[in-house]
């Protein structure tokens, strides 16, 4: 058993430390201490990291599952935890900031994240009471296991005709349960670039043409209630949570 000392890694996870550290220090000096067990969540989930890429190497498939382990069941919700609020505003230095605000992609999509509403220690239910009521959400299945799961699903407006548009997955554990998320959902298209169509699929008329799509992480078994949000025309809307 050997250990890979990639120096990609090393100079990644480095950076990693260096950037919280030097945010860290930034809000001490603004008067905001950042709690000794944020940090101590963040430095671990870089430290399991970077064991998962340079630590003893022993079967491919051993190895994967142990990574798979390490960096996305342990590490990734500890870098969450780090990364709370106000540290995720200041820990990239400014010109990397600049760097990144440039290009128009990333801007939308930040724009989108910021502008669906966040749940602020709400329930769902408190959080649908402040949207319309909105499409009905049809889920592609009901039945998913616990870990990370893709949850695809559907909106269909009252004229039974689906709904397009920026949309979101809230979830908790009943509909007066704190919610989690916004969990993106971008669609995903179910119909090829135009110049691949065949003229009877070029013909078609059917109304799906597209369903939402995002990644979402349960913890344990149980029942979860669901809230979808989307913006149409302008406006939010919410389908009132049903448990699944």
């Amino acid at each position: 058993m050997a250990f890979a000392f990639d120096p990609a890694v090393l100079v990644s996870t480095a950076l990693l430390v260096g950037f919280y550290f030097r945010a860290v220090r930034i809000l001490a000096r603004r008067g905001y201490a950042v709690r000794p067990r944020q940090q101590v969540a963040w430095y671990t989930g870089v430290a399991l990291i970077t064991l998962a890429l340079v630590g003893p190497t022993g079967a491919l498939a051993d190895r994967l599952m142990v990574e798979h382990l390490l960096i996305a069941d342990l590490a990734a919700p500890l870098l969450l935890v780090g990364l709370r609020t106000p540290v995720l505003q200041f820990l990239l230095p400014r010109p990397a900031l600049v760097t990144l605000a440039r290009r128009r992609r990333l801007r939308a999509a930040l724009r989108l994240l910021r502008d669906f509403p966040f749940p602020n220690r709400r329930s769902l239910r408190a959080l649908a009471q402040t949207l319309k009521p909105g499409p009905q959400v049809g889920l592609a299945g009901s039945v998913l296991l616990p870990g990370v799961n893709r949850v695809a699903f559907g909106l269909i407006g009252q004229d039974q005709k689906f709904v397009y548009g920026p949309s979101a997955l809230y979830l908790a554990r009943s509909p007066s349960g704190r919610a989690r998320g916004p969990f993106l959902a971008p669609a995903d298209s179910f119909v090829p670039d135009r110049a691949y169509l065949s003229r009877t699929a070029a013909a078609d008329t059917a109304d799906i043409k597209a369903i939402y799509a995002t990644q979402v992480r349960f913890e344990r078994a149980g029942r979860y209630a669901v809230l979808a949000v989307s913006r149409v025309k302008g406006s939010w809307w919410a389908r009132l949570p049903r448990s699944r």
